[in-house]
């Protein structure tokens, strides 16, 4: 698993809003995936498998958005 944090909605530099970008080897349970989502404390958290590269879940620090 691999991941990164990115300044999206950006018209600047350290402008926009942080979000999680998780990149995975297999699909997790959305379970597993909220909790990622509450350790990274990011606004937004989106994941996606290797498979395609389309992103498949995102979510708040709360819930599946």
């Amino acid at each position: 698993m691999h991941f990164a944090i990115y300044d999206v909605f950006a018209q600047s530099e350290f402008s926009g809003n942080p979000a999680a970008v998780i990149r995975g080897n297999k699909p997790l349970s959305e379970h597993d995936l909220l909790t990622l989502a509450q350790e990274f404390n990011q606004p937004e958290t989106c994941w996606y498998w290797v498979e395609n590269g389309i992103p498949h879940m995102f979510f708040s620090t709360s819930e599946r958005l």
